[in-house]
């Protein structure tokens, strides 16, 4: 269900806040902090759902490598998920549509997944 997979995400968030205070991430124009769990791009903070924030977290974490659709899933879901795995495809398109001028670092690798491009 979808409050049990919001549940998820919003431990591992809690849980990665407790073990390891890292500091901030710069890529390009986008900055997250995974401590408060902000994302800024060019300086505006960016609201994203827990989600959106787990994929590019992961994504700013290995900049410039492909993060397959199921290595994003199990990352983010574990290994018990049991969906489509094209409900990636739908959280990448609402975390481009909300980084704005910073969504073209997100690139599609044809049928390998995606990567967030070093500018």
């Amino acid at each position: 269900s979808l409050a049990e997979l919001y549940a998820k995400v919003m431990a591992l968030l809690k849980r990665s806040k407790g073990m390891v205070r890292d500091e901030a991430i710069a890529v390009g124009d986008i900055r997250l902090d995974p401590y408060r769990c902000t994302v800024t791009v060019s300086g505006e903070e960016v609201i994203l759902a827990p989600m959106e924030f787990a994929i590019l977290k992961i994504l700013m974490e290995n900049p410039g490598q492909v993060m397959s659709r199921d290595r994003l899933l199990v990352r983010i879901w574990g290994y018990d998920f049991e969906g489509n795995d094209r409900v990636v495809d739908n959280h990448i398109k609402k975390l481009r549509r909300a980084l704005g001028s910073a969504a073209s670092q997100i690139k599609t690798v044809f049928k390998k997944g995606y990567k967030l491009e070093v500018e």
